[in-house]
């Protein structure tokens, strides 16, 4: 597998950058569709994800979301009157 360069960006270990680079490139083979991110914080990840998409799939795009501020909490109210709060 080729090593991708990104260290100084990310914030997991160069293993768990080579696992996730196996878990892309398996992704590319039998996955359709484009990616999306979530979480990016400094964009490590992300980087890793584009430098392996620009040479195995340049016709995938990459999506990257964060909220900048962490995500808010949420209160459903379900028919019955009952409140359910989610905090993450």
């Amino acid at each position: 597998m080729t090593t991708y360069s990104v260290r100084g960006w990310v914030m997991v270990t160069s293993t768990r950058c080579s696992t996730r680079s196996g878990h892309i490139v398996w992704s590319l083979r039998f996955v359709p569709g484009n990616f999306y991110g979530t979480g990016v914080f400094r964009g490590g990840t992300a980087l890793l994800l584009r430098k392996i998409l620009e040479t195995k799939a340049r016709d995938k795009q990459l999506r990257l979301f964060d909220t900048f501020g962490g995500i808010p909490e949420v209160t459903l109210v379900l028919p019955t009157g009952q409140a359910i709060v989610f905090k993450l």
